[in-house]
């Protein structure tokens, strides 16, 4: 218990540390390689549960799934087969099922799975194969892409697997998959931004991300002027990553946003994102500051002092945070 005390970041990962950890994950997926390939099937459920968000898969997908990857299977896979591993790993704790369709018990256990997999020589190609269509920049889902990058990136093997394919991906690639993240919302663009801000410190990288952003300059700004507050973080990871790889481009997307419209959202902000708030606004009063006063003398303060009515009790640092988002407007 004090060896993982400090180091697990949740109380499922905790749990799972104590109860052996990596080893039991590695002893899993052997010992399913040699079940006849039973590995096959049950990695393409935690990818798809990492990818799919909890998505749960039925054993004929898993089936058309594991005759497309199985290379070295003893039998074509098929749903009957692949019902009876599943539900043989529900009877051990390792998945679950509901209306005819399973997932692995969270995803904490998936994402170690698909570590445990791309780290065997005996499964990697496999389970390489189910994750290659979830980081496909040309073409892919931009939201499973997101996730399957943020969910494995910090792991040994199939974070390098990730940084690798991410690596490889050319300038037209990442231009596609932002215009696609840009369609996709804020859910999408911002956590998008964001990681790709600082994703790769080598030169050349911002020109790239400045390129892909200038593509679909026009959908972007568009995006902006449908924001409500719940998008505030979105396009507090949006500023920072086009202030970073260009600031002129900034300064242009920010002004297609009327300020009209960007008073009226920072009114009806709550407190605590203020923080993300003045991130969104860092240094624009010094790169528009035309526009950012413009904001301020549309500031109403009766909105303000509203929200500031939903301030918990003892948090003044939301309210620090407020008198420093004011001073970037120039509200007295």
């Amino acid at each position: 218990i004090a060896r993982y005390e400090k180091s697990a970041k949740t109380s499922a990962e905790f749990f799972f540390l104590l109860r052996g950890g990596t080893n039991v994950v590695k002893t899993e997926i052997e010992a399913l390689a040699k079940e006849s390939r039973a590995d096959i099937p049950v990695l393409y459920a935690a990818v798809e549960q990492i990818a799919g968000f909890e998505q749960p898969i039925t054993p004929e997908q898993a089936a058309e799934a594991s005759r497309y990857a199985q290379a070295s299977a003893r039998q074509p896979a098929t749903a009957e087969w692949v019902t009876e591993v599943f539900e043989t790993q529900c009877r051990r704790g390792r998945m679950q099922r509901e209306r005819g369709a399973y997932t692995t018990i969270h995803r904490d256990w998936a994402r170690r799975l698909i570590e445990a997999g791309c780290s065997s020589p005996d499964t990697r190609n496999e389970v390489r194969s189910f994750l290659e269509p979830n980081l496909d920049l040309e073409s892919g889902d931009p939201m499973r892409i997101m996730r399957t990058w943020s969910w494995l990136w910090y792991e040994k093997t199939a974070g390098k697997i990730v940084f690798d394919t991410l690596a490889q991906a050319t300038p037209a690639a990442w231009t596609s998959f932002v215009g696609r993240a840009i369609g996709a919302g804020f859910e999408a663009i911002g956590p998008a931004a964001e990681r790709m801000h600082l994703l790769f410190r080598r030169p050349g990288w911002e020109q790239t991300v400045a390129a892909a952003f200038v593509a679909h300059e026009s959908d972007l700004s568009q995006l902006l002027n449908r924001a409500t507050p719940d998008d505030v973080y979105g396009l507090r990871s949006i500023s920072m990553a086009l202030g970073h790889a260009d600031r002129d481009l900034a300064a242009r997307v920010w002004q297609s946003w009327p300020p009209a419209k960007v008073a009226e959202f920072i009114g009806k902000l709550h407190p605590e994102a203020y923080d993300a708030a003045n991130w969104m606004l860092n240094g624009i009063d010094k790169i528009i500051p035309v526009w950012a006063k413009e904001i301020g003398h549309l500031i109403q303060w009766a909105d303000i002092s509203s929200q500031l009515a939903n301030t918990r009790v003892g948090d003044m640092e939301s309210v620090h945070e407020c008198w420093n988002l004011l001073g970037k407007l120039g509200v007295p």
